[in-house]
Parts: C-alpha cells; structure tokens; sequence
C-alpha cells in the first residue's frame, strides 16, 4: 500500500479519549495532516461551539507524511474502533487512498487490523476567531475545580457563570430556590494564575461546559480566558503532545 501518511503512536489513552471529548461535540470533520501534526478544527451544528484539536508530531514514535493530507471521516465511528484498543498496545494509522479508508492498525500480542471509510467531501479549514486580545481575563487553574463546579450546577441550572476581579474567581449558579458557589482568591492552591484588566462576567450553558470539560482527562491544568457577555476559551494541553480547545459563545439574558 503506497500510504500518504503512516503515523504510530503508543499514546492510546490520550490519543482515545481526545477524539472521545471532539465525538460529543462533532459527529464528523475534516483533519488536516502535515509533517507538523494533525488539525482539526470544527464548529458544532448549533453553532454554539468551537473545536480546535492540535495532535503534535511529536506524540508519535514514528511519523511519516509525504504531503499534506485532509481526511474527512466519522468521528463517532473512530472512537469505537479506538476504544478496542489496548492500553499496551501500538497503534498505527494509514492512508489507503486508493480504496478511500482510513487503515488503522493495533499491534500488541495479536495484530488487529481496522478500516473506517472516508467520507466524501473535505473542508477547508475553518479559520480561528482571533479573540485573544479582546479577553479581559485569563485564568490558570487546576481542570478538576470547573468539572466539579460543572456537576454542582447542573443539579439546579442549565447555565454557569463565570465571575473575575483582580483577586477573586468564582463560578456559581442558581435555580428558583437554591444556589451553588464556588469561589478561588489568589492563594488558593488550586489557582495557579489570575489574570484580570477588566471584572468580567458571563454565562455560559452547561451543556457545552459538560461536553468541553471531558477533556480533563487529559490535561491536570486548564487555561480559561473571558470577558463580560463574550465567548469563552477553554485550553487544555498535554505537554508536547496534544491540545484541545473550545470556544463557547455566552448565554445572554
């Protein structure tokens, strides 16, 4: 097989559940493999959120790509296949462009071999709202402090808020009767940076924080930058390896 690319990788966790968290915002999309790594970057159908997904070259032991290459494909369909895998095992992808499929391949006692079917047409790729420097706040914290505050609110709202001052953080939401609140100052240890030009508030669905903050799994840290009323970014990273981001468009009452 004359292969476009041939990636392999021992990282099945992160590689798994990565493509797991992207699965519950996107059910298809289009990574773009280039002798960097592999993107994808997909906007949800409601048009709520934004996923950015960097897959550094270096996550793989070996990584070979002779041009370029978009492939569309199923993601809901590769997680399954990624989930049969072992966590001892090596995993190896590969174009197969004159059948149009996506050969994976999962190497430990046994081999086992895999292919998904490409899906036809291939977007160009969607270009990154450049929001940084209209965010009034940017904050550092452990991802497990936004996946518990996620949980508390979810029993009593659909929405969260997110608060900033110079020297205090704080999540909360509330229902007809009951009220959930979490609040970090700067010697908290679970803050690791507070970063504020602007107090900043806004609101945000829970639906999709539930669906972002899956990437916790892979990243102990989160990156959060915001402003009042305005899309939030979320930033999870496993170093040299991968990063996933989101970005969130606010709930405006």
């Amino acid at each position: 097989m004359n292969a476009l690319f041939r990636l392999v990788t021992n990282e099945v966790g992160i590689i798994r559940d990565s493509f797991d968290t992207i699965s519950s915002l996107v059910s298809e999309g289009t990574f773009h493999i280039s002798k960097d790594g592999v993107k994808l970057v997909a906007i949800d159908p409601s048009n709520v959120a934004m996923v950015i997904f960097n897959l550094f070259s270096i996550a793989f032991s070996e990584y070979e790509v002779k041009e370029e290459t978009p492939i569309t494909v199923n993601i809901e369909q590769l997680v399954k296949v990624l989930k049969r895998a072992k966590a001892s095992d090596q995993i190896v992808f590969q174009l197969d462009e004159s059948k149009s499929r996506l050969m994976i391949q999962m190497l430990g006692t046994v081999k086992r071999y895999f292919s998904i079917p490409l899906i036809g047409t291939v977007e160009s790729e969607t270009k990154v709202p450049e929001f940084d420097r209209k965010f009034t706040t940017k904050i550092e914290l452990d991802a497990e402090i936004l996946e518990d505050s996620i949980k508390d609110a979810e029993m009593i709202s659909d929405s969260l808020t997110f608060e900033a001052t110079k020297d205090k953080f704080v999540l909360y939401a509330s229902g007809d009767s009951s009220e959930v609140r979490t609040e970090l100052t700067r010697d908290s240890p679970s803050l690791i940076s507070l970063d504020v030009s602007e107090s900043s508030r806004a609101k945000y669905s829970i639906e999709y924080l539930s669906k972002a903050i899956k990437a916790a799994k892979i990243a102990d840290t989160l990156i959060i930058q915001f402003k009042t009323d305005f899309p939030i970014r979320l930033d999870f990273k496993a170093v040299d390896k991968l990063q996933i981001s989101f970005i969130i468009a606010p709930r405006v009452d």
